[in-house]
């Protein structure tokens, strides 16, 4: 019915790949390695964590299995890594929390075509009987 939102974990930092960002002179972009690629629903939470957050980073976007994170070239690396890890385990308590709601949802539905397999039934046979 709904999709469910995968919780997801770091798997580290690509070490490898450092780029030059253009939304301002002294941008720079790095890219954290996910567990797998976010669903729809934790992409959603993810951006919307990150809107709210106070944090230096410029710009954090997922980019299939990996985040990629904008900060300023004089600023403290770790320190945006501290904020990232923030930042997922924020958005994971989001998807926690809809996955629960979905669950219960799905329980409320199939609680209600029970019920109504069961009228369906009590009306067939009473529609034998006639």
């Amino acid at each position: 019915m709904f999709e469910i939102a995968e919780l997801i974990k770091i798997a580290g930092v690509d070490k490898e790949t450092v780029e030059k960002d253009y939304s301002f002179p002294k941008a720079y972009a790095f890219y954290i390695k996910l567990s797998r690629k976010p669903s729809l629903v934790w992409t959603k939470f993810f951006s919307e964590e990150f809107n709210r957050a106070q944090s230096s980073i410029i710009d954090i976007q997922v980019v299939g299995d990996r985040l990629r994170v904008v900060f300023t070239y004089s600023e403290d690396i770790q320190r945006h890594m501290q904020s990232v890890l923030q930042l997922v385990e924020n958005t994971n308590n989001r998807a926690y929390e809809y996955n629960r709601e979905v669950k219960r949802q799905e329980e409320i539905e199939t609680a209600k075509q029970q019920q109504i397999g069961k009228e369906r039934g009590d009306i067939l046979r009473k529609l034998k009987e006639l």
